[in-house]
């Protein structure tokens, strides 16, 4: 699957950072949404399905920790990653983060093209899990629990 298939909400109020972070991602070949609002961010989660939620953990009425533990109760946004895209480096704040159930957490500031790697490596990963393989076909290997191939 290539990124062009990839669909990215970004979440953030500055809107320097979104007009950066959309055109880094666009020029990439990514399909962007983007929303300075909590509860519209999660409506647009709902009715557009992305496989990449970034978001700030700044947030007026829901912050991003709230944000996330909303997508994550949502059966239809299971598989979506989210990302923390934030200035916030508190040790603290990324436990709260990933204890909300997110993928990843990136500082602020962070270089254009280390920003694009890090998602495109979460996005290959995440895609190849979800192709589902039967390991029973194939002679002399076998899965462990967590579904990994033993030689």
């Amino acid at each position: 699957m290539s990124q062009t298939n990839f669909k990215i909400l970004l979440i953030d109020t500055d809107d320097e950072m979104l007009s950066i972070v959309e055109s880094t991602l666009k020029s990439e070949g990514f399909d962007i949404i983007s929303s300075k609002n909590s509860k519209e961010a999660i409506k647009l989660a709902v009715e557009e399905l992305p496989q990449l939620v970034l978001v700030d953990l700044l947030m007026p009425e829901l912050d991003g920790i709230d944000i996330c533990i909303d997508l994550r109760h949502k059966p239809e946004l299971a598989n979506t990653l989210i990302v923390f895209h934030t200035e916030r480096s508190e040790d603290y704040s990324q436990i709260a983060a990933f204890n909300a159930g997110a993928d990843d957490y990136i500082i602020k500031p962070v270089k254009p093209r280390v920003l694009v790697s890090r998602l495109k490596a979460l996005l290959k990963r995440h895609s190849s899990h979800q192709v589902e393989v039967d390991t029973s076909k194939l002679t002399g290997l076998t899965s462990d629990r967590g579904g990994n191939l033993i030689f």
